[in-house]
């Protein structure tokens, strides 16, 4: 963090009273012409070695304090783009700010989770990569493809995308999280998530879970998971067209809850599996 100018231009010393550090003064004018600059126009920063940031946390930092609510005709575009060859070692927790304007992109086709490294947890028992809490929370954009690997012992609850509490989120198309140990994408308690031929392929217990909320996930990749769908208590999903093909235990199973899908990417399943379990649901 740059000196503040209360700093700078303080009375120096009685013999040279009125002559503050010119290189303090050309940090401070560098600082506020590159907020003025990032108001203004698109801004791409990367994260991984050689990148401007370590982790995707610093980026984030730094860019919701440059990047503020201003208008533009036509929009700006903000990314943080993740450099070949890193690694997601950290989780990214959102709570109450809304962090949509930036978008998270990567270089690689996919970028790697090391599950070992999600060890906090979020809303008491979850442990996810990506999470935002509050109703007036809202994630970046995720446009990048994640493969959770194995590492650590326990699987339970290590999520990929976590919305809860009236939070907001956007997976692009053919981006997501594959193999979460949990859950893929868990959207919850009047969350609402835009998901639209995103992939969640391979999760340990749902591909995608919702309660309480509202999901768009057409045409989205949900297969191989022990659940494709897992829906809770009054969730609205739109699957229709989603994959939720070699799902090991049930492609959907579904509780007072209203999803719309259509069977023909449900072919595949188990012997003796259903394609969809409908409980007090439509």
């Amino acid at each position: 963090m740059v000196e503040l100018a209360t700093t700078i231009w303080a009375d120096g010393p009685s013999s040279d009273p009125y002559e503050p550090d010119k290189a303090q003064i050309r940090t401070w004018g560098t600082w506020v012409e590159e907020i003025i600059t990032a108001s203004e126009s698109n801004v791409t920063v990367s994260v991984g070695s050689g990148g401007d940031f370590p982790t995707i946390n610093a980026a984030v930092e730094r860019l919701s304090v440059l990047r503020g609510p201003a208008y533009k005709k036509n929009g700006l575009q903000t990314t943080i783009m993740l450099k070949t060859g890193f690694v997601v070692e950290e989780q990214l927790v959102v709570i109450d700010l809304d962090m949509g304007r930036l978008t998270i992109a990567a270089e690689d086709a996919e970028v790697v989770i090391r599950r070992s490294a999600l060890s906090q947890p979020v809303d008491s028992i979850y442990y996810p990569a990506f999470a935002a809490l509050g109703a007036n929370a809202v994630l970046p954009v995720i446009n990048a493809l994640f493969n959770m690997d194995s590492s650590g012992a326990d699987p339970t609850y290590r999520n990929g995308v976590f919305l809860s509490d009236g939070a907001r989120g956007h997976v692009m198309p053919n981006a997501g999280v594959k193999n979460a140990g949990g859950r893929g994408l868990h959207v919850a308690n009047g969350s609402v998530c835009k998901a639209r031929s995103s992939i969640f392929s391979g999760a340990g217990e749902a591909c995608v879970r919702a309660s309480h909320a509202f999901v768009e996930v057409r045409q989205a990749t949900l297969t191989g998971g022990y659940k494709g769908l897992m829906l809770g208590a009054l969730a609205v999903v739109d699957a229709e067209d989603a994959n939720i093909s070699n799902s090991s235990y049930a492609g959907i199973e579904n509780y007072a809850s209203s999803v719309r899908f259509g069977k023909r990417h449900c072919e595949q399943l188990p012997e003796g599996r259903r394609a969809v379990w409908r409980e007090d649901g439509s």
